[in-house]
């Protein structure tokens, strides 16, 4: 396993590739922002076996047929209700709401992700659309994709920082060097920003590889790395 980043240690990293950083009175206001900026790039861009997970959504309301999801969850794959996790089968917003308009209640036999947003305050959200509405306070669990807690004093070894700091590091050159330079001033050095967003796409083919292999979603469906095309003899 790669020695990776501390909380601690990435600081000190940044400030010794920067200089400039030390004397910076911004340079604490910035740290998490350049947090932010390396590990929800780096979520988007990869798809991490790590990441995905059993949530739990709490039990289920009688008669309710909605049930939020928590705003950590990037994508619910799967749900279940009960002691013995049955699964729920997907299906559309459309079906479920003319199936299952003034139906009985029963246990939920299909569900639909939808936008929660509404209200005076329209506050953003996410939550599951049940057909029947339940008929009992079912324990609901999802299956699904969350982001990880930001590195940070309290959390100083998250996943992405110990399992892929060259990758972490050249987002975070990004963003520094974007703070530093200005990305388009002619002044200063344009070609920094880019030289270290080549190197972030670099980093990240290998990446998107290992992370297929671990889902055996790699070449041929297996957990192997990519093999050369056999060719004729010459």
């Amino acid at each position: 396993m790669p020695i990776g980043y501390t909380y601690e240690s990435y600081q000190a990293a940044v400030v010794t590739q920067i200089p400039s950083l030390v004397t910076d009175s911004n340079f604490q206001v910035m740290l998490p922002n350049s947090i932010d900026y390396v590990e929800v790039s780096i979520q988007r861009d990869l798809d991490f076996l790590a990441m995905h997970g059993n949530i739990a959504l709490g039990n289920a309301t009688i008669g309710a047929n909605t049930q939020a999801v928590p705003l950590s969850v990037v994508v619910l794959e799967m749900l279940y209700y009960g002691p013995t996790d049955i699964p729920v089968t997907p299906a559309s917003s459309d079906y479920i709401r003319t199936v299952y308009a003034g139906a009985a209640n029963g246990p939920p036999l299909y569900f639909v992700t939808e936008g929660a947003a509404g209200g005076s305050g329209w506050m953003p959200g996410v939550q599951v659309l049940l057909g029947p509405a339940p008929d009992a306070a079912y324990a609901l669990t999802g299956y699904g994709t969350q982001r990880q807690a930001p590195m940070s004093a309290s959390n100083p070894e998250p996943f992405i920082w110990q399992n892929l700091p060259d990758l972490a590091w050249a987002a975070a050159m990004i963003y520094w060097s974007g703070y530093k330079q200005a990305f388009g001033a002619m002044t200063d050095s344009p070609q920094m920003p880019m030289s270290w967003s080549s190197e972030y796409k670099r980093l990240l083919q290998s990446s998107v590889v290992e992370e297929a292999r671990k889902k055996f979603q790699g070449q041929g469906w297996q957990a192997q790395a990519p093999t050369p095309i056999a060719g004729p003899r010459t």
